[in-house]
């Protein structure tokens, strides 16, 4: 009988709208976004496994600061493709507190109000319901993705048909994941990162191009071409054809010397 009332529900909703009258419509890009609420660090020293919220977020403003949902038919990954984020909950709003449907192994989110007096009011900028991830502890740096799909029924005082549904959501959001805890390092015109754990340096914020941390090692880079450096100077400092530990020396005086975080 639950099973028969969840697929049944949902229709009998939209066939309900049918008294406005109303039609589906193509939500517009501007309307509805798909987010991750800042970035993931994992750390380097002892990683341990960190969460994630995406949320499918209201941009759309009704008068009043936002607008309401009556009815939500979502679908969000449960994991991404490469298995490091796996979707672990689904947190609902607390006018939504009763969902048909909220179930984090099928990623797929039921809900409605054929009352049309308790929607579910989102700000703009607002969570209309967010999926929890859990970042594995060894996954690699980098920017994983996620989608999510849906339909939903919505306030829209500006459309034909206010009480209107928005079919074919479709909404990738990107996480980045980091396994250093870095800080700005200005060194000349350009910019180094430094973790602050375990003291290394990288070019780029993502950690993935690692520099040398002294001299010697950057010597050894330079001579074995396992480094390349990422920025406009010449290895060979001295300009006399050859690269040298001095050369090594006065190339690492120049993007680490005195260095001060930001």
């Amino acid at each position: 009988m639950k099973t028969l009332r969840k697929l049944i529900l949902f229709p009998l909703l939209f066939a309900l709208l049918c008294v406005f009258p109303t039609r589906p419509a193509a939500a517009s890009a501007e309307e509805y976004a798909f987010r991750a609420a800042g970035e993931v660090v994992l750390g380097c020293a002892d990683p341990a496994e960190q969460t994630v919220e995406v949320s499918f977020l209201n941009l759309y403003d009704a008068g009043e600061g936002g607008t309401e949902f009556y009815a939500l038919d979502l679908h969000f990954d449960t994991a991404d493709e490469s298995g490091m984020l796996t979707l672990t909950e689904l947190r609902c709003p607390a006018a939504a507190s009763y969902p048909d449907e909220n179930d984090p192994a099928t990623g797929h989110v039921l809900w409605t109000d054929s009352s049309f007096e308790r929607g579910v009011a989102a700000p703009v900028e607002g969570a209309i319901w967010t999926a929890v991830y859990t970042v594995a502890a060894d996954a690699p740096a980098g920017i994983y993705t996620v989608s999510m799909t849906g339909e939903v029924v919505g306030y829209h005082p500006d459309r034909e048909d206010a009480f209107d549904s928005d079919i074919g959501l479709s909404y990738t959001a990107s996480v980045t994941v980091k396994t250093h805890d870095v800080e700005a390092v200005p060194v000349g015109e350009v910019t180094r990162w430094r973790c602050r754990e375990c003291g290394r340096f990288f070019a780029d914020e993502r950690c993935v191009v690692s520099l040398p941390k002294t001299p010697a090692e950057l010597f050894r880079c330079i001579s074995s071409g396992e480094t390349v450096l990422p920025d406009a100077l010449e290895p060979d400092v001295n300009g006399d054809g050859k690269v040298n530990s001095r050369d090594a020396m006065q190339y690492f005086r120049l993007w680490i010397r005195e260095a001060k975080p930001e």
